[in-house]
């Protein structure tokens, strides 16, 4: 069984991002090695000047610096290992979900908009408010799954915002189900859906066709996981009479 606990995503998450950030993108000026691409030289050099205005880096960065430092100089990378070999299985689960639906459909946040910490705000107080929201966001950036927030309305006056998830090389179908969410009255149905924890992309257009705002998707058929598919017929508002 499949451990879906925040604690136990967040504990995968925390090992890569703060090793891997003290290696690649501050030992490595932004660019970090081994990977094939275009290094930008000078953005690279320019980024190597953060050495010398090291005070004026956010708390929340720091923090993350001397986590990272000591773990490697302690640890030697042990648990950025052992978390990337979980990640493995984290992106299983994801798939295995995804296998079933289209899309998943979750709060973006495990919480309501915070206010901001005062300037005299205590580093805890920092920090806390700095890391408490990437709960829900954090597993796909060690999944690789795209991944997009839109807003699904107000809650006290607060903003909510409802995170979709989709299957790897399948960014088309999260920008058509936005696309579609963002016609409808989001603020009567969409938290609603992402409380349920996963929807369809059949079930977001049936809503949109019966608005008569979006002409139907065509079917497809299921492709391997991890494999581009070829993007679906784009979504247009129907054509006006007269």
């Amino acid at each position: 069984m499949v451990n879906r606990s925040p604690i136990s995503r967040a504990a995968i998450w925390t090992p890569i991002a703060v090793e891997g950030l003290t290696n690649q993108m501050m030992k490595g000026n932004g660019m970090g090695t081994g990977w094939k691409g275009l290094y930008t030289t000078s953005l690279l050099d320019y980024h190597a000047n953060w050495r010398t205005r090291a005070d004026e880096l956010s708390d929340s960065l720091k923090i993350c610096m001397f986590i990272g430092e000591y773990y490697l100089r302690h640890h030697r990378g042990h648990y950025y290992a052992k978390s990337q070999n979980l990640a493995r299985k984290l992106r299983a689960a994801y798939d295995a979900m995804l296998g079933a639906y289209d899309l998943l459909l979750m709060p973006t946040l495990p919480m309501k908009a915070t206010p901001l910490p005062p300037p005299d705000a205590s580093l805890a107080l920092f920090t806390q408010r700095a890391f408490e929201m990437v709960t829900n966001t954090c597993p796909f950036d060690v999944t690789g799954h795209p991944a997009m927030s839109i807003p699904c309305g107000m809650n006290d006056g607060l903003p909510v915002g409802m995170m979709l998830i989709g299957r790897h090389w399948n960014e088309s179908t999260i920008y058509q189900a936005a696309h579609a969410e963002g016609m409808i009255d989001l603020r009567q149905d969409g938290y609603r859906k992402a409380r349920q924890g996963v929807t369809t992309l059949d079930e977001v257009q049936r809503i949109a066709e019966r608005r008569h705002m979006l002409r139907p998707i065509a079917a497809r058929d299921p492709e391997p996981a991890d494999r581009p598919e070829a993007a679906p017929a784009p979504l247009s508002a129907p054509e006006r009479s007269g």
